[in-house]
Parts: structure tokens; C-alpha cells; sequence
């Protein structure tokens, strides 16, 4: 495996990760040396944006299970069923982590708890960024990861749909050239089966 694809697997596995520690990194030391303005920014998105994410993480899984179903429902004998296994598990294991994560968020968000106070709250604000960014996170490496998936089949998309059209039109040559096969063999049984008729006849 070269060094740019085992890059890019670290980067699957890990990234969303690296980028959570990184920020939550960032707001501990902001929240140490500007307490008030890192306070002021939790409420800012936790609060009066609330509403807002709510709603995108809503349509986050509408928009994971209508994919889910896209892929349960695939024929065997449609230009999607083409595509690479290894690609479909890899989505289908991204959707699966970003469904979860905007279904978390969603819980979070309504499990609000008013009694909390000091470092409970200031707590419950870090786990609740977290989590928003963990589903936008993920919804973007979904989105990234079927584009650059996608692209690629699109590109031999055309090629695909001739291969499955020649295979269709070899099929049903080879049927109808069976066909005319069984049909040449029943009228020769006929045409025996008369002979014998007449002959007997004869006799």
C-alpha cells in the first residue's frame, strides 16, 4: 500500500477524531484564559442556534435513511449493483457513524438539563460541541467520500450500461435460438410421428 493511500485510511479512521481533540484543546485553553468569551460562544451555538441544528440533523437522517434504503433496494441487474464492495461496506459504515452521531446530538440537545450549574453545565456545553461537530463532521466525510466514489463510477458509467446491454442482447439471442431449436425438433417429431401414422395406414 503506498504511503498517500495509507495516509488516506488514517485520515478515514481518525480524523474526525484528531479534529475533536484539537478543538476541544482549544477551548480548554480558551475557556481558561477568556472564560467569559468561550461561555458567550457556547451559548451562542448551543442556544441560540439550537433550533437550527436541530433541524439539520433531522434532515441528516432523513437523508442517511433514505440512502440506506437506496442501497437495500439495489437489483442485481442495476448499474449500481457494479459498484465495488469494499466502497459500498466503507459508506454504508460512514452513514452508519453519522446517523448515530446526529441522532445523539438530537438527544442531547432535548436531554437539557436546567439544573445543571458550574463545571456540570461547562461540561455538558463540551460533550454537546463535540457531538455537533462530530455530525457535521461525518456528514461531510459522507459527502466527500460518495462524490469521490461516484465520480469515479459515473465516469465508466456509459461503459457499464453497453457491457449490461450486450449481455442482455446475448441472452436473449441465445434464448430465442434455443427456442427455435425446440420448435425445429417438435416439428420434426411431428412429421415422424405422421410418417409412422401413414405408414401403418398402408400396412
Amino acid at each position: 500500500m503506498h504511503l498517500l493511500d495509507r495516509l488516506v485510511k488514517f485520515l478515514e479512521k481518525w480524523g474526525i477524531i484528531i479534529i475533536l481533540f484539537i478543538v476541544t484543546l482549544i477551548l480548554l485553553f480558551s475557556l481558561y484564559f477568556q472564560r467569559d468569551l468561550t461561555l458567550n460562544i457556547f451559548e451562542f451555538f448551543l442556544n441560540e442556534k439550537e433550533g437550527a441544528f436541530l433541524t439539520i440533523a433531522g434532515i441528516f437522517i432523513g437523508i442517511y435513511f433514505a440512502i440506506f434504503s437506496f442501497f437495500i433496494g439495489i437489483k442485481p441487474d442495476s448499474v449500481m449493483a457494479d459498484l465495488d464492495d469494499e466502497d459500498i461496506l466503507t459508506l454504508v459504515r460512514f452513514l452508519r457513524q453519522s446517523f448515530v452521531g446526529s441522532f445523539v446530538y438530537i438527544f442531547l440537545t432535548l436531554l437539557n438539563l436546567p439544573f445543571l450549574t458550574g463545571v456540570f453545565k461547562i461540561f455538558y456545553y463540551f460533550i454537546l460541541i463535540d457531538t455537533l461537530l462530530y455530525m457535521l463532521l461525518s456528514a461531510l466525510k459522507v459527502g466527500i467520500y460518495m462524490y469521490i466514489t461516484f465520480k469515479r463510477d459515473v465516469v465508466n458509467l456509459k461503459d457499464n450500461i453497453e457491457n449490461v446491454r450486450e449481455d442482455s442482447y446475448k441472452i436473449r439471442r441465445m434464448l430465442n435460438l434455443f427456442e427455435d431449436y425446440l420448435e425445429n425438433e417438435k416439428r420434426k417429431e411431428r412429421e415422424l410421428r405422421n410418417e409412422t401414422i401413414r405408414n401403418e395406414s398402408n400396412e
